[in-house]
C-alpha cells in the first residue's frame, strides 16, 4: 500500500476503511474527492495508532467511514471515539458498481469515504461501550441457551420415534419433566445392541435440557436482578418500551364503549330503551321521523380518540336503522284504501 503526503496540511480529510478480522484497509481523500492515499493496519491496538497517526499526517481529519461498526470494527471505532474523531457507519457497497469496477480491499474502503463525503452515509453507530451493550450481551447468552434447549428436547423425541419398540412403548405418554429425569437415570454399560445406544444418546440429550435449564434460570435471574444499580434501572426502562402498545387504548375505548350507554340522551332526539333497540323499535314519533329521515352511520373513531373527552362518541353509531312501527304502517294502509274502495263502489 503507498501513502501520498497531502501539501496543503490544512485541508479536509475523510478517510473510509474496509474492517476484516485480522487487518484493516484505509483510503483517505480530502473534501474535492481526490485520492490522498491509502495504508493496511493490523487490527489491533498498535494498528489503530498507526491508522490515526498517519489520517493526522495528511489533513484535518473531518470524518472516519467504517464498514462493520458492530463487528469487526467495533474495536477500531471505540479507539478512534476516545480520540475524538467523528465516525460514521458505513454500509456494504452496491454488489452491481463492485462487479464492474472490480473487487478489493482498497476499492470498498474508498467506496466508504465517498460515501460518507456525498452525505449517503451519515448513521451514527452504537457506542457498545454503556449498559445496554452489558444487557445485549447477557441476552445473547440466554437466547442462544433456550434454542439449544428446544433442540435438545426435539432431537430426543425424534429418537424415541425411531427407538425399539420396547423403549419407545416404556417412554410413551409421559410429560416432558417426567421424560428427561427417566432418560437422565438411564444405565449403559455397553453399546451392544440398538436399544443400549439409544438409551446411550437419550441420556445425553437429557442431561444436555437439564443443563441447559439451569443456564437459562441462572442467566434470566442475572438480567432481571443484576448487582449493579445502573443495569438494573436500564433494563426495566428497556422492557417497558418493549411491552406492546395499545393495550391501554384498548381498555380505555372498551371503557368508553360501555360508558357510552349510560350517557344520557342528546337534546335533538331521545335514545331508544335498550329492549327496544334489541328489536329496532323508536323510542317516539319525533325520533321515528328524524331517524327514518336520516340515514345511520357507523362509528370510525379510533380507540385514541375515543379517550378524548372532548370527542365522545355517538350513542346511536351502532344503532340500527329503526323500522316503522307495524300498527301505524297498518293503520296507514287501511287510512288510504278506504277512498279507493268507495269510488270504486260508487
Amino acid at each position: 500500500m503507498t501513502s501520498i503526503v497531502s501539501d496543503a496540511p490544512s485541508s479536509k480529510v475523510i478517510v473510509g476503511v474496509d474492517t476484516h478480522k485480522h487487518i484493516h484497509v484505509a483510503v483517505a481523500i480530502n473534501q474535492h474527492g481526490t485520492r490522498l492515499g491509502d495504508r493496511a493496519v493490523s487490527a489491533d491496538s498498535g494498528g489503530y495508532a498507526q491508522l490515526e497517526v498517519w489520517a493526522q499526517e495528511l489533513g484535518r481529519v473531518d470524518r472516519f467511514g467504517i464498514e462493520g461498526t458492530g463487528s469487526y470494527g467495533a474495536g477500531l471505532t471505540s479507539y478512534l471515539r476516545r480520540c475524538g474523531h467523528r465516525v460514521v457507519e458505513v454500509n456494504r457497497g452496491d454488489r452491481r458498481s463492485r462487479r464492474s469496477s472490480g473487487k478489493s480491499d482498497a476499492i470498498d474502503a474508498e467506496a466508504a469515504a465517498r460515501s460518507v463525503l456525498a452525505g449517503t452515509s451519515t448513521a451514527v453507530p452504537k457506542t457498545t461501550n454503556g449498559l445496554v451493550e452489558m444487557i445485549r450481551q447477557v441476552k445473547v447468552a440466554r437466547d442462544t441457551a433456550r434454542k439449544g434447549r428446544t433442540s435438545a428436547i426435539i432431537t430426543l423425541k425424534t429418537l424415541i420415534v425411531n427407538a425399539p419398540a420396547e423403549l419407545r412403548e416404556s417412554l410413551d405418554g409421559l410429560t416432558n419433566r417426567v421424560l428427561i429425569n427417566r432418560c437422565a437415570r438411564f444405565r449403559v454399560s455397553a453399546m451392544d445392541s440398538p436399544t443400549a445406544s439409544a438409551k446411550h444418546s437419550l441420556r445425553a440429550l437429557a442431561r444436555r435440557r437439564r443443563h441447559l435449564d439451569t443456564e437459562v434460570r441462572h442467566l434470566r435471574r442475572r438480567a432481571r436482578r443484576p448487582r449493579n444499580p445502573g443495569v438494573a434501572d436500564t433494563t426495566r426502562r428497556l422492557r417497558h418500551r418493549s411491552r406492546p402498545r395499545g393495550r391501554g387504548s384498548s381498555s380505555c375505548s372498551a371503557t368508553t364503549r360501555s360508558g357510552s350507554a349510560q350517557r344520557p340522551p342528546s337534546r335533538n332526539s331521545a335514545a331508544p330503551a335498550p329492549s327496544q333497540r334489541r328489536q329496532g323499535k323508536p323510542a317516539g314519533t319525533a325520533s321515528t321521523e328524524a331517524d327514518t329521515d336520516k340515514p345511520t352511520l357507523r362509528s370510525t373513531h379510533s380507540p385514541s380518540y375515543e379517550c378524548d373527552s372532548t370527542n365522545p362518541p355517538s350513542t346511536t353509531s351502532l344503532a340500527a336503522p329503526p323500522k316503522a312501527s307495524p300498527k301505524k304502517t297498518s293503520s296507514a294502509a287501511s287510512n288510504g284504501s278506504s277512498p279507493a274502495r268507495s269510488t270504486s263502489e260508487s
